[in-house]
């Protein structure tokens, strides 16, 4: 059985702009990792680990986390 930290996919992320399915955003690869998933062998705190953030395309440049 999955736990919910098994599925990040699913709950917010701290690098999302808003929540999934928000009218104007779209699921992007994450600024932070670059879609990696991870920063040095760690899951990456901007996308849980997915590799994948929710953005409005039109931003122009994403706000770094850290």
């Amino acid at each position: 059985m999955a736990g919910p930290s098994d599925d990040p996919g699913g709950e917010p992320r701290p690098g999302d702009q808003a929540p999934a399915g928000t009218p104007g955003t779209e699921e992007v690869v994450c600024p932070e990792c670059q879609g990696k998933g991870e920063l040095m062998g760690k899951p990456c705190l901007a996308c849980n680990g997915t590799g994948m953030v929710n953005r409005n395309p039109d931003s122009e440049a994403p706000e770094p986390m850290g």
